[in-house]
């Protein structure tokens, strides 16, 4: 199945350490309440993409936008209204190419981040100015491959003004991919191979293509 490319993006936000901490018993190292304002504003109403670990820590799917919770357990949980399950990368993508108005975003943890490294186009990247040796979950800084694939800029996040809103100083730098087409392609071959296994979908996407045009029979055409 050849499918092109789409200009969807994919953004990775995390939080990081100077030391690549981004968690401690399935928590947050540190308590950064104008970094949690910005995390919010930046995917409400939008697309989040997290794994188990994650979606347990938080204690379930963000209200006000739309979760996908990567796991390979037969069944996590019922996927429904803004919470929905994907078995594999794959169905991950393709689930997110469902809301093609909205941004998307990878929200952790540690090994989801490095799945998706190679499919995501832009990094949000709070850098904490601190280390955490306690810390029992890292990021892999290694998954940017090349700095010269990137272009690199801080961005402005106002601090909640309040004394102890903030227990470290942070800055945020966005890091976007110089070759966005490529990273695109490569989402789409993912979604391409995903429903090129599912068979329903093939069905589906044949009967779609047959709706628009010349009829297929209904018994050869699953043959």
């Amino acid at each position: 199945m050849t499918r092109q490319p789409h200009t969807l993006g994919l953004t990775s936000i995390v939080a990081v350490g100077l030391d690549g901490a981004i968690g401690v018993h399935n928590g947050l190292p540190w308590h950064l309440k104008s970094d949690l304002r910005f995390f919010k504003q930046t995917t409400l109403d939008n697309v989040v993409i997290m794994g188990r670990k994650t979606f347990e820590s938080i204690g379930g799917c963000l209200k006000k936008r739309e979760n996908i919770v990567l796991s390979h357990r037969a069944s996590l949980f019922p996927s429904h209204a803004g919470c929905h399950q994907a078995h594999g990368i794959g169905e991950s993508l393709y689930l997110r190419e469902k809301y093609k108005k909205k941004s998307a975003f990878i929200i952790g943890g540690g090994l989801t981040y490095a799945a998706f490294a190679p499919f995501v186009d832009r990094y949000l990247v709070t850098i904490v100015n601190s280390r955490f040796p306690h810390a029992d979950a890292h990021f892999d800084h290694m998954i940017f491959g090349s700095p010269d694939d990137w272009n690199q800029k801080e961005i402005e996040v106002e601090k909640i003004d309040d004394a102890g809103a903030d227990e470290f100083e942070f800055t945020v730098v966005e890091l976007t991919h110089k070759d966005p087409a490529h990273i695109a392609e490569l989402r789409s071959q993912q979604v391409s191979d995903y429903m090129d296994r599912n068979h329903f979908l093939k069905r589906k996407a044949m009967f779609s293509k047959a709706s628009a045009g010349k009829k297929l029979d209904p018994i050869t055409s699953l043959a």
